[in-house]
C-alpha cells in the first residue's frame, strides 16, 4: 500500500506511514510488517520514539522496536 514517510531508525529499521497503515522493516526495506491499519502521512522519530499524524487529527506513537 501506499506509503508517505519513511523513517529510519538504529540497527537497519526502517518505519514507514501512509494512508494504508504503517509497517515496519528490519532489514533495511528487503522486507516488510504491517504493524498498524491506521491512516497516517507523516513521522518524526528521536530517542527511539516515533510521532505521526493524520487526517483528523490522528496522532500515532511508536516507541521501542
Amino acid at each position: 500500500g501506499l506509503k508517505e514517510t519513511v523513517v529510519a531508525l538504529p540497527g537497519g529499521v526502517l518505519l514507514a506511514v501512509g494512508p494504508s497503515g504503517t509497517s515496519l522493516s528490519r532489514d533495511f526495506g528487503n522486507t516488510w510488517q504491517k504493524v498498524d491499519e491506521s491512516s497516517l502521512h507523516a513521522a518524526s522519530c528521536a530517542d527511539g520514539e516515533c510521532w505521526a499524524v493524520g487526517g483528523r487529527g490522528v496522532i500515532g506513537k511508536w516507541k521501542g522496536n
